[in-house]
């Protein structure tokens, strides 16, 4: 059994993930425009800028980092369905405590399953094509075809930040919004009584 004080323990962990998440997203953002900029200026003057060596390390770590968290509150509100009796009465207890939907998009099982079966993946890539798929490709848009961004298992595009894997395209900011919410949620399961307080504050103010 699970109880409301065991329920506030995986919140907290919900809300921990996207604390990591939201600040590797602002993390994302600034590399993504400093990466920008210095492809612009390589194009425009040939001169060789080291700042976006740089800026794609920090973007590819961001980009790991907001998947990972990203992916283990979904596990925490949607697990798999082969995660058993327990696994099942976390999901449901979490989800109707923190009032999570079951249309609420961190439980976008497509996404979660390229990234925490990446080993399959490049075993099914590799028995179809015979190639195991590039890694990380880093672009503007228009740079590559359509083919290339689904023989990619990491096709970014740092312009809309956005995420093609498999080249299916997901939008970093959208997650890291779901992440959020949820969160948000969690921190009103949590701390229900400091909320309301805060709120009735506020309004006295006004």
């Amino acid at each position: 059994m699970i109880t409301l004080e065991h329920a506030r323990h995986y919140a907290y962990e919900i809300s921990h993930d996207a604390e990591m998440v939201e600040r590797l997203s602002f993390s994302f953002e600034r590399a993504a425009g400093s990466w920008l900029e210095a492809m612009e200026r390589e194009e425009r003057t040939g001169e060789i800028m080291w700042t976006s060596t740089e800026s794609e390390r920090e973007m590819q770590v961001a980009i790991e980092g907001i998947l990972s968290g990203y992916a283990r509150v979904s596990l925490m509100l949607f697990p798999e369905r082969n995660s058993g009796k327990r696994g099942k009465m976390r999901g449901e207890m979490l989800r109707l405590q923190l009032g999570i939907g079951e249309d609420h998009p961190i439980g976008n099982r497509i996404l979660r399953n390229h990234w925490m079966h990446l080993d399959e993946r490049l075993d099914k890539a590799l028995a179809q094509t015979g190639e195991v798929p590039i890694g990380y490709i880093l672009a503007r848009p228009g740079q590559f075809s359509e083919d290339v961004r689904k023989r990619a298992f990491r096709f970014v595009d740092p312009a809309d930040a956005s995420v093609y894997i498999f080249g299916e395209r997901f939008d970093l900011r959208a997650l890291a919004d779901a992440v959020k919410h949820a969160s948000d949620c969690a921190v009103l399961f949590m701390f229900p009584r400091n909320l309301r307080e805060s709120t009735d504050e506020i309004k006295s103010t006004e």
